[in-house]
């Protein structure tokens, strides 16, 4: 069975390997995974970190950051789970959004739109900059300094 619980200190190198191996090595190292203002959560299937989101409180809007479920578990509802926890956990945050990597397989975020969000903008070379500070090898354009895409979806509540 697997259990969504918050992230915690004993599981960050192992959120951190199951970053690099779905987005690319050295992306997790540009992540703030725990800490002010950032509120994380692990699924564990027998205390092993199976997938990890969180979500960064901002001066006027809260960004659902990051997601992502071990290739093995995925298709189980596992990160449905993951999403839907981080959004009953936030605060009092009126607009919300999420920074959707465009991705071959993920063109659009899994079940953002089934929680009510919408299309914002899309914009390019999101990535590029932040790369800047720490190159890391991205698995979907295969360059150092990422130059995908981002769709940007929002919610007001």
């Amino acid at each position: 069975m697997i259990k969504i619980k918050r992230c915690k200190p004993k599981h960050i190198q192992d959120v951190q390997e199951l970053i690099n191996q779905n987005f690319g090595y050295g992306y997790a190292e540009l992540k703030c995974l725990i800490g002010p203002g950032v509120t994380s959560f692990v699924a564990l299937f027998k205390q092993k970190v199976v997938g990890f989101c969180s979500a960064v409180e901002k001066e006027d809007y809260t960004l659902l950051d990051m997601i992502v479920v071990h290739f093995n578990f995925r298709k189980k509802g596992v990160g449905r789970r993951l999403f839907k926890k981080r959004l009953t956990d936030l605060k009092t945050s009126t607009e919300i959004r999420i920074n959707h990597w465009i991705r071959k397989h993920y063109p659009q975020p899994f079940c953002a739109k089934d929680f009510g969000f919408t299309l914002e903008k899309t914009t390019e070379n999101k990535w590029f900059k932040i790369g800047r500070k720490q190159e890391f090898n991205c698995l979907e354009c295969l360059k150092q300094l990422c130059v995908c895409n981002c769709a940007i979806y929002k919610k007001i509540s």
